[in-house]
């Protein structure tokens, strides 16, 4: 694809004529280099965080080797690398360009003109006035697949906040203005409007994002958030209280209409189904709690078990206990063969809890060897959360929180304890150390209401006021993804249910009785006294899947229903075992969902993937503030003649930005001794590490867990007191403080931080760093003490390469730090000065508190010019192309209504323009919506280099990927002329000084490391460079 980026004379408003303007990507060649730079030439070994810091910062994301390397095709050298086509038309018709493939952005020579500036200080509120600027116009643009296919939304938030800070670390700091965006997928399988070219069988990778809508039940009413889940073990039914009335509701999984409705004898506030789904628990509004058995609706027992609203039930695993919380600040736990044994009375809890001082909110359960080996958590609305022992009734530790607890989970490890809270709290304490912080979780702005951990602990899903529903990876506590109901929908409560197809269905609900029962059957008797445990020892020799004897919860529970029948125990083992296959099957499919058994995904992988990487970009660029005024979008995938698969399953998306800088501005200083090294933005997380390797590698050559370790966060209101920073200094002129500035991205604090000190050298403090996730610092003293040296460089590596976003370094003289701070500080930014410019060509890492030394690097050697690396590749294209042969049956009608309307390339795109700001910041003259009835898309987006003047830059794209598929060299020339042409033509009705001020940037998002695919990309490159220049 081409952007075509032009300075332009803007018509003044009321013009006649409208404004027209962890991975090892290392290679073999690599590690022989390194390898004789540390054995001959530094006669040490490297360090762990030198050997991941190295993997990173020359990862072909970072370092372009392909694009730079010596090309060889057929056994034919080809003349020029592909760096050096693009570079040529600019080498050899420099024209208007100030800055082109030597910063973070490329630059057109722009316009003096007059703007709006501040007149007081810096520190202090001043009006403002008209000042003459000699501004120009920059473009940045760069592409993502990896992440976005990774974790859709964050991915794309990776994107646009990444290239923003492109733009802003251009020169000694720009302005940012405007967005340009665009997105290519697969195909799509909207439900009722299949393609003819989309192919069922397709399938994707399992760590491609999902997040689909599989269905949605409605039928009346807001639900209680204690009082909803599965009614088994294997999700196969739902069930749900009315939040203001005495009703329930249970749902078959294959249906959007309840399957079974009925009243309460009152409002039930909490409700739990046991293990083996015979029995219900349910606590009243009046502080009562009472247990149905499913299968008849039998109300088998009541009791007054609180003096205030019941707040959560739960029963343990094996059946055996049942703990109730409640609004009086008790936590009661009740044998349940106490409770069924003796009906004489109400049943008396053998552990009554009373430590909390307000409303006991929250519960989960610590898992053990056995019930008696088990820990209730409970939190509460004094801002603490406590654990008992089980067993012996005692209090074990507890612990203050700074916000009031609204739920509690665990997985079934039960290593750490996630709570959530009051105003955007959702943290994890570890249970082996109460007292000592597991990490947090950012990302929710309000009250988080829920949390829910699957069984293995490695996902987190939580929902809060506004945000929806956001789901975590809880070894980085990194969001990766986000889900969305429907509009104007509260979600107030989130499970992570396990969903079993092939199981048999439930017995049908029976009315649930509002009067006690004489007689308890006496298979209630016999699920209490063992039963279950028996049937679990009975069935072990036939387990062979991973987690069968989970599903047998749910067996036990058919038992319990049929038992009345005069079914055998032995007979269901007997079908059990004839069933196994089955079984094993079932066990394996825990994370996801088939979708062939009678009930309609409403969206699909793909679907949602557009949706979510569409939302992520523009989500961020309306709370940063930033229009987005352009763009693109595509979805293709089909099988080829020669039996290939041509699709994007890897979705692309595109960010691109227009901006401007002060002239004065263009070149950076170079690094002199004595000079600070700073880093303003956000603190330290665990995420991004090791996203440089991970989005260089091939798809599916990298471990599962991590791609989601590499796909950062993004923190838009962190980026924009950045932004506001830079600006400020920008707009001091010649005064401005920055002499150097550098955004961070792949590699992390290790890439930029080398990068702003070559060639002169620095000596870096991590311990200056802030860090916003203890657990991923090596610096801490409590963690220093009990530490070897291996975990301190594991730990060390995690913040010396981690890709946490919304974070720039620049270099300050030590005249300039008092203003730098005020700046700061009045936009309530942080920043650190991590360290000092030496001049003697190294970067050392250090920590001053104990002065070990982690990375001790030459620059010279990791940054300097290495040797070039050669690509050998073969064209392996079957046949040419045939010319394009049109049947006589197809009717223009006929090709518009089954075709050409239907592409996603053509038809309406409010679906992305009506959710983004297209007119902020005064300075747009030509955003995306065009005409009276403002429809979408406008062919070229223009801006205005002030609300005062007459001058801008206008850019506009052109992209043609479906002209080269047949991979012959005149199908990828001609896919290069004519994405040059589609973009010149787009700006046909800008008016431009002369046809020279348009200059192109080139993005190409190829898998040119596959078999026949580099030759592709190299006649692309040839052809666009010699047809621009």
């Amino acid at each position: 694809m081409l952007h075509e980026v032009v300075s332009v004379r803007v018509p003044p408003k009321g013009h006649t004529r409208r404004a027209a303007a962890t991975a090892r990507p290392s290679s073999s060649q690599d590690i022989a280099y390194y390898l004789r730079v540390f054995r001959d030439e530094l006669k040490r070994d490297p360090t762990t965080v030198e050997c991941f810091d190295l993997a990173q910062g020359n990862s072909e994301h970072s370092r372009h080797w392909f694009f730079g390397g010596k090309v060889v095709i057929d056994e034919e050298e080809m003349p020029l690398t592909l760096f050096q086509w693009v570079k040529r038309p600019l080498k050899e018709r420099i024209s208007n360009s100030v800055i082109g493939f030597h910063d973070n952005s490329s630059a057109l020579r722009g316009y003096s003109h007059t703007n709006f500036m501040p007149s007081g200080s810096v520190a202090q509120p001043g009006a403002f006035q008209e000042v003459a600027r000699d501004y120009d116009i920059t473009l940045t643009v760069e592409t993502h697949n990896f992440p976005c296919g990774i974790a859709p939304f964050p991915g794309a938030e990776t994107g646009a906040g990444g290239r923003i800070r492109d733009g802003e670390s251009t020169g000694k700091g720009s302005l940012v203005v405007a967005a340009v965006a665009g997105y290519a997928t697969g195909n799509l399988h909207i439900p009722g409007y299949k393609m003819p070219w989309e192919f069922e069988d397709f399938k994707y990778p399992s760590n491609m994002a999902s997040g689909a809508l599989v269905c949605s039940y409605d039928e009346g009413g807001a639900i209680q958030p204690q009082a909803f889940g599965a009614v088994d073990a294997g999700g196969e039914h739902l069930y749900a209280v009315q939040a203001t009335k005495a009703l329930w509701q249970v749902w078959d999984w294959n249906s959007k209409r309840s399957s079974y409705r009925a009243s309460l004898p009152e409002k039930i506030t909490a409700m739990v189904f046991s293990p083996d789904s015979s029995l219900c628990f349910a606590g009243a509004q009046t502080g009562s709690i009472y247990c149905w058995l499913s299968s008849t609706g039998a109300l088998l027992r009541y009791w007054p078990a609180h003096f205030r609203e019941v707040t959560q039930l739960l029963v343990s695993p094996d059946g055996g206990y049942l703990v109730s919380a409640s609004k009086d600040s008790a936590v009661h736990v009740y044998n349940l063969a106490d409770v069924f044994e003796d009906t004489s009375g109400a049943p008396k809890p053998f552990h009554s809890w009373s430590g909390h001082s307000l409303a006991v909110t929250a519960l989960a359960l610590l898992g053990g060897s056995s019930a008696l080996h088990q820990v209730v958590a409970s939190g509460s609305l004094d801002r603490t959360v406590r654990l008992w022992d089980v067993g012996s009734g005692r209090p074990l530790q507890s612990r203050s929180l700074s916000a009031q607890v609204n739920a509690l989970c665990a997985g079934a490890a039960a290593s750490e304890l996630v709570v959530a809270g009051h105003h955007g709290e959702l943290r994890s304490l570890e249970t082996k150390d109460f007292g000592r912080e597991g990490g947090v979780y950012l990302g929710h702005s309000c009250n988080v209401l829920s949390c829910a951990m699957s069984s293995d602990g490695a996902s987190l899903a939580s929902c809060s006021e506004v945000e929806r529903v956001r789901v975590w990876e809880t070894r980085t506590r990194q969001c990766v993804a986000q889900l969305h109901g429907q509009r104007d929908v509260k979600i107030s409560a989130v499970k992570i249910l396990r969903r079993m197809p092939h199981l048999p269905s439930l017995p049908p609900f029976q009315p649930f009785q509002r009067l006690l029962c004489e007689e308890l059957p006496e298979r209630v008797l016999r699920g209490v006294s063992g039963r279950e445990a028996q049937l679990k020892e009975r069935m072990a020799p036939y387990a062979r899947a991973e987690g069968m004897l989970e599903h047998v919860h749910w067996a036990s529970g058919v038992l319990a229903s049929k038992a009345s029948e005069g079914t055998d125990l032995g007979d269901e083992l007997l079908r059990a075992k004839e069933n196994e296959t089955r079984w094993a099957k079932v066990a394996n499919q825990l994370y996801r969902i088939v979708t062939e058994h009678g009930f309609t995904w409403l969206e699909t992988q793909e679907q949602q993937v557009l949706i979510d990487c569409s939302n992520g970009a523009s989500d961020y660029g309306n709370k940063f503030g930033e229009p987005l005024i352009c763009g693109w979008t595509r979805s293709c995938g089909m099988r080829m003649p020669s039996g290939e698969r041509f699709e994007w399953v890897k979705p692309i998306m595109l960010s691109g930005g227009l901006g401007q800088m002060d002239h004065g501005h263009l070149v950076k200083e170079e690094p002199q001794a004595g000079q600070l090294v700073v880093k303003i933005g956000g603190p330290a997380y665990r995420i991004g590490v090791g996203g440089g390797a991970a989005s260089s590698m091939v798809a599916g050559d990298n471990q599962e867990e991590l791609d989601f370790n590499a796909v950062q966060r993004g923190d838009a209101e962190m980026q924009q007191k950045v932004n506001r920073v830079v600006r400020a200094c920008v707009e001091l002129g010649p005064k401005n403080p920055i002499l150097s500035i550098h955004d961070q991205g792949a590699g992390g604090s290790g890439n930029v931080l080398k990068e702003i000190s070559e060639p002169a050298g620095a000596v870096i403090d991590l311990r200056k760093m802030h860090v916003g996730d203890p657990s991923m610092s090596f610096l801490e003293i409590a963690r220093m003490r009990g530490m070897c040296a291996e975990e301190r460089g594991a730990n060390a590596e995690e913040l010396w390469t981690a890709e946490f976003q919304e974070n720039n370094a620049l270099l300050l003289g030590k005249e300039s730090e008092a203003l730098f701070d005020q700046i700061c500080k009045r936009e309530k930014v942080p920043y650190a000065v991590v360290g000092t410019i030496t001049g003697d060509g190294k970067v050392v890492v250090k920590d001053s508190r104990d002065n070990s030394c982690p990375v001790d690097l030459p620059l010279d050697k990791v940054l300097g010019k290495m040797p070039q690396k050669v690509f050998k590749m073969q064209r392996i294209y079957k046949q040419l192309p045939k010319a394009l042969d049109l049947p006589a049956s197809l009717t223009v009608q006929v090709a518009l209504e089954t075709g050409v309307l239907r592409l996603l390339s053509v038809c309406s795109k409010r679906f992305l323009t009506n959710k983004v700001d297209r007119s902020v910041t005064g300075q747009i003259a030509q955003q995306q919506c065009v005409g009276p009835l403002q429809t979408p898309l406008a062919d070229f987006a223009c801006i205005a280099q002030s609300p005062l003047s007459t001058s801008g830059g206008a850019t506009a794209i052109g992209e043609q990927p479906l002209k080269g598929l047949a991979g012959d060299p005149e199908s990828c020339v001609s896919m290069a002329r004519l994405a040059v042409a589609e973009a010149l033509t787009n700006l046909a009705w800008i008016r431009i000084p002369t046809l020279d001020s348009i200059k192109a940037s080139g993005n190409w998002m190829w898998a040119a490391k596959l078999p026949g695919e580099g030759p592709k990309m190299y006649d692309i490159a040839e052809a666009g460079g010699a047809l621009i220049g």
